[in-house]
């Protein structure tokens, strides 16, 4: 539960600031980003 609460708030946090922060927006200009999770066991 805590970890899937943390993937949430990761993405809610990043989403505000790519609306909100300058900075943050001109690190995301021009990138096609995908986030991708892997277990150990594969």
């Amino acid at each position: 539960m805590k970890f899937r609460f943390l993937l949430w708030m990761l993405g809610f946090l990043m989403g505000r600031a790519s609306r909100n922060n300058p900075a943050f927006q001109q690190q995301l200009a021009g990138k096609d980003l995908a986030f991708q999770l892997q277990t150990a066991d594969g």
